[in-house]
């Protein structure tokens, strides 16, 4: 049976796509998706974070996102062992409790006792509250109040918002706060805008084919036409994220 890494360098190839492509999308360092194409998995946080960087990994190369971790599990992971239920022996009970429970049957019928000699009038008053503990239900003191409703609001975080404008066919991959919201090629004439929280990230296929903007701020130039460049939007600034191989093939259906 191919390995799970096979599958992923593979493809990878396939695609033309580098490892560090891959890194910058799915936020991990190169060292560590080389270690997931070589089938070291032990190098990467353990239980279900492997199984969501290969999920991941999975989904950027067009593979079967759920076969792919099926894959994984068989090859990869051992069924869990369920551990024994401790033994509780129930037959004897502590000394503790006993002389517990005869102590506080004495003190009940002392009580009793003392109760029937000495009944209580009906006319007495009841006890009055004592001073602590009506000055434990005080509410605080009004300056404390105000202190608290002058506090400054909380500073509202300005979203990103990026769009595109195609000049001529354009492959695009968006990441959205480390979701893809899209997939596909643009084509003119019109604009598609999107929208995320904190950070967006854009591999294009056609870098000299396509103008963008962010926040209403025109970027560019990305790169020649027929170029792949990966964008890394935040509330900060864009910048393009360095490649350490030639451009090279894009993922099908990319324009070149």
């Amino acid at each position: 049976m191919t390995s799970v890494g096979d599958i992923l360098r593979s493809t990878r190839v396939t695609r033309g796509l580098g490892v560090s492509e891959i890194a910058a999308v799915i936020k991990l360092a190169p060292y560590l998706i080389e270690a997931m194409e070589r089938g070291r998995f032990d190098r990467l946080p353990g239980g279900a974070y492997r199984r969501s960087f290969v999920r991941q990994y999975a989904h950027i190369l067009g593979l079967d996102e759920d076969q792919m971790v099926a894959t994984f599990k068989e090859q990869y992971e051992d069924p869990e062992v369920a551990l024994p239920e401790p033994v509780i022996d129930r037959r004897s009970k502590p000394r503790g409790l006993l002389w517990a429970a005869l102590a506080v049957a004495a003190c009940i019928g002392g009580y009793r006792l003392l109760s029937d000699e000495h009944p209580a009038p009906s006319s007495a008053k009841p006890p009055a509250q004592p001073e602590a503990t009506r000055t434990a239900i005080t509410p605080p003191p009004p300056r404390v109040q105000a202190a608290v409703q002058q506090q400054p609001p909380t500073e509202a975080i300005q979203p990103v918002r990026v769009a595109f404008t195609p000049t001529e066919p354009v492959w695009i991959s968006v990441q959205t706060d480390g979701t893809e919201s899209f997939r596909g090629t643009l084509e003119g004439p019109g604009t598609r805008e999107f929208v995320a929280a904190t950070r967006m990230t854009i591999l294009i296929g056609n870098s000299g084919g396509l103008a963008v903007s962010w926040n209403g701020h025109p970027i560019g130039p990305i790169g020649a036409r027929g170029e792949v460049q990966l964008l890394e939007v935040t509330a900060q600034g864009a910048h393009t994220v360095p490649r350490k191989r030639a451009p090279g093939m894009v993922p099908d259906g990319a324009a070149m």
